[in-house]
């Protein structure tokens, strides 16, 4: 097939020719992009024309950190997200234990929220227990750094008063000593290695409809933090047809399986399913109170955070995975873990030069010294959508921190290369609420409320970029798709295009039609 695009705005994201009057697309690469006068499309008596009746055409949007199986899972399972009190969580709680769930022998969910709830000491597994008391129960915090398990599951897990913490890890207790339902951190594994997988069709369909909601927001990929047994899931719906694009980030734990089938990070897999970097958590979250920081939690003398390893330890896991051509992607979340992984990153380019790709993740709180010391060839992973929730937790926890937070213009300003994601489903997969946040910085993205240091604002264009050209750099595919460019993959999609005055009409803008490699996947034109 081929499609001529014309009669309204087309930004390229390419800086040397950022603006065409027509795009003509030949199968699934972009065949030409200039005037609307030399564009042989027109000439074609085959093409589709579609008139873009002054909408904006733009490449297609990439989230560049998701949990996208967890994602899909959340139209199956109790979803607390929108709930601002435990007496809220119970009305969901009810109404779901209400319902007939056959293919569920374990209930799932996520999205509480302690640090929100008036009555939040109402909550743990005793509240669980009372509507659940037969079926096992494990739901996640919103940040996914917490479970809150009811009984069964406990029991399931062999989780008891005797159970010893483990490492980087931490189980909830009543005075008593007996388990209250929470597990933090590392401890999550112990309830993760005994909880069924879904039925194989299932995952499927879930994943499949998950997929067709993502083209309305104009997503045409996203890049995946998750297990392998998910990377053979989406391999499977690609073979079977599917139209979207996934970048796997795998654990630590598959490094010697990796390694083995001579994995090359950001060379192994095709542009519909690729291998990127080794995903490592080097400390924990905001929300949880267990970001690694220079100065402890207000409150919690003692409590500084937590991370996963010293500087010399991750300097060897670094050099070790780039000895056999992987890379890494790290989970920074505090201002001290962040210095410490841009010290051990500096180090290794130091001592090798290369321009094989390391990535940053979240990198939410950070000095500007060790912005400084970013190596040229480290990328940063960001969620401006964060911001509309954390704004309340910075202020209330992270009153002792010594970095910049969700530093945008800064970096920018530094040249250190970054992309835009959601960490859904900790935050919405919605890239449009992530373009308001990085334009407006508000809580909850109210445009009634004021921006939360707005020097850290950028512009659209520069939004833009990170969704799309920028996030194209995520997965080092940059040279053949994520702008509109001669012999590209043609990956475009169509929306409202709006002045800065009426930048809070972003919140509701869409995509009128997606296209992923020249095949039209959704339209509303």
């Amino acid at each position: 097939m081929s499609y001529v695009f014309f009669n309204g705005k087309i930004l390229t994201m390419d800086e040397t020719n950022s603006q065409v009057e027509s795009v003509f697309v030949k199968e699934n690469k972009i065949a030409y992009c200039g005037s609307k006068r030399l564009n042989p499309g027109f000439l074609d008596p085959n093409s589709i024309k579609i008139d873009l009746k002054g909408k904006l055409l733009l490449p297609g949007f990439v989230d560049t950190h998701t949990h996208f199986y967890e994602l899909a899972k959340r139209k199956i399972m109790i979803d607390l997200s929108e709930c601002n009190s435990v007496s809220e969580i119970e009305i969901v709680l009810e109404k779901f234990s209400k319902q007939k769930h056959p293919d569920l022998n374990w209930i799932g969910g996520s999205g509480w929220d302690l640090n929100i709830y008036p009555d939040s000491q109402k909550l743990d597994k005793t509240l669980l227990d009372k509507y659940f008391p037969e079926v096992p129960v494990s739901i996640e915090s919103k940040d996914f750094h917490s479970k809150l398990c009811n009984s069964k599951a406990l029991e399931k897990a062999n989780i008891t008063s005797e159970t010893k913490n483990p490492k980087n890890g931490r189980i909830g207790r009543f005075a008593s000593g007996e388990p209250n339902g929470f597990t933090y951190e590392q401890a999550w594994n112990l309830i993760d290695q005994v909880i069924p997988p879904l039925k194989k069709k299932l995952q499927k369909k879930i994943v499949k409809d998950t997929i067709s909601e993502m083209y309305r927001f104009g997503l045409i990929g996203v890049h995946s933090m998750e297990n392998s047994d998910k990377f053979s899931l989406y391999k499977e719906l690609i073979n079977d047809g599917t139209i979207f694009r996934f970048y796997w980030h795998f654990p630590s734990d598959d490094l010697d399986l990796m390694i083995k089938k001579g994995i090359h990070s950001y060379k192994s897999g095709d542009e519909f399913l690729k291998y990127c970097g080794m995903k490592i958590f080097m400390d924990g979250s905001l929300g949880s109170k267990t970001a690694y920081m220079f100065n402890s939690y207000p409150n919690d003398s003692e409590n500084y955070g937590f991370s996963a390893m010293n500087e010399n330890e991750l300097f060897d896991l670094i050099s070790f995975a780039y000895k056999h051509n992987i890379t890494t992607t790290i989970h920074a979340i505090g201002d001290r873990c962040n210095s410490l992984v841009v010290n051990a990153y500096h180090r290794h380019y130091q001592t090798t030069k290369t321009d094989m790709p390391y990535r940053i993740e979240h990198l939410q709180s950070i000095r500007l010294e060790d912005i400084d010391k970013i190596p040229p060839n480290v990328y940063c992973g960001l969620q401006p959508v964060h911001i509309k929730g954390d704004v309340p937790n910075i202020e209330k926890i992270w009153k002792n921190n010594l970095g910049k937070v969700y530093a945008f213009k800064t970096l920018s300003e530094k040249n250190i290369k970054f992309g835009f994601g959601s960490d859904a489903p900790v935050e919405t997969i919605n890239p449009f609420e992530g373009i308001y946040s990085a334009l407006e910085r508000k809580y909850q993205n109210n445009p009634e409320n004021e921006s939360w240091t707005p020097e850290e604002k950028l512009d659209i264009y520069q939004i833009l970029k990170a969704y799309t050209i920028d996030a194209a750099y995520g997965s080092q595919s940059h040279n053949i798709r994520g702008s509109i460019e001669k012999n590209k993959l043609a990956d475009l999609i169509i929306i409202d295009d709006f002045t800065e005055a009426e930048n809070e009409k972003w919140l509701d803008n869409h995509s009128y039609l997606t296209m992923i490699n020249g095949e039209i996947v959704f339209s509303e034109l």
